[in-house]
């Protein structure tokens, strides 16, 4: 009967019915379970919906798919730190197999504020081939690194990400940590390789190259690229700001 509601999509009935089932049976079966979980995520009972998941998670424990689907639900409800401890769990038992489920669990991470922990878990999933080699890949790791404060690590990733798409934004990014580097001279590499690719926006990236051309020793260099910035409203001043710096410093 339970079934027959669903499949008319009368989805509360239905619950009702499977809960009675649940009253007079010795123990319930997976699939019933199955049913009740497809119930209560259809009505949007996502706290009824993970307790399901335990449920069959302890009915069932080697399948991978609760394990998943209670971390999702448990993100859906906001509880973070509980999604992350089971997509953990579920990492330790090797049930992330692919590039979408170490990067559920790297997205959690970093949702948590543990960027480290996720740029490590991408990092070893490009090692063992589950994560693809791409541009993409290279720069969501960067994004870790970067929130992790791991600036060498950082430019690896970003180096690698610019030379895979010839993205000119990505090779500002990398200029960008370059900087907080003070590898200057590096720095003003990236931004002319940037500026020939092509950016989205050209004056600050003009602005940027002026700063690590003086900061590398070139005040000429700095002023083109700085008078260039100035035709650029948005930069115009801060450009214009190092220009009287440097010129009152000759």
């Amino acid at each position: 009967l339970a079934n027959a509601y669903a499949q008319a999509s009368q989805y509360p009935p239905a619950l009702e019915q499977v809960l009675i089932a649940f009253d007079k049976a010795d123990a319930p079966e997976e699939s019933w379970l199955q049913l009740k979980l497809a119930l209560h995520y259809e009505m949007k009972q996502y706290r009824e919906t993970a307790e399901t998941l335990i449920a069959l998670i302890a009915m069932a424990p080697d399948n991978s798919q609760y394990w998943k689907q209670l971390s999702g639900v448990l993100l859906e409800i906001e509880e973070q730190s509980d999604s992350l401890a089971v997509l953990a769990v579920a990492e330790r038992q090797g049930m992330l197999e692919t590039e979408r489920d170490l990067k559920s669990l790297a997205g959690v991470y970093l949702l948590l504020e543990i960027p480290y922990k996720a740029g490590m878990l991408i990092e070893q999933g490009m090692q063992a081939g589950v994560v693809e080699d791409s541009g993409e890949n290279h720069e969501y790791l960067a994004d870790a690194w970067i929130a992790a404060h791991e600036w060498d690590k950082a430019e690896v990733s970003l180096r690698q990400a610019a030379e895979l798409s010839e993205d000119g934004d990505l090779w500002k990014r990398l200029a960008q940590v370059l900087m907080e580097k003070e590898d200057w001279s590096a720095a003003r590499e990236a931004l002319e390789h940037a500026l020939e690719t092509g950016v989205s926006d050209p004056g600050q990236t003009q602005y940027l190259l002026g700063v690590a051309a003086f900061q590398a020793g070139d005040p000429g260099g700095a002023e083109s690229a700085l008078r260039a910035a100035t035709r650029d409203p948005e930069t115009q001043q801060q450009a214009q700001q190092w220009l009287d710096h440097i010129a009152a410093n000759r």
